[in-house]
């Protein structure tokens, strides 16, 4: 039937591996999901997680909207 195969694409589309294969990140601070550059305070340490694995970095300075 072709609606199962097409619910597997968009469920592997929607997969954070998958997501994460493409390039994206997802950056925490203190635990949570960093969505807002303002939010990251110079000194903080970040955990970045990636595709194959996670690196941490410091915030040296944010550009968010003020």
């Amino acid at each position: 039937h072709r609606v199962v195969p097409r619910s597997r694409q968009l469920f592997a589309a929607a997969d954070p591996c998958n997501i994460l294969a493409r390039g994206f990140a997802v950056v925490r601070t203190a635990g949570r999901a960093l969505t807002d550059a303002a939010d990251a305070v110079p000194g903080e340490n970040l955990d970045i997680t990636l595709y194959k694995g996670r690196v941490t970095a410091k915030v040296t300075d944010n550009y968010g909207k003020e």
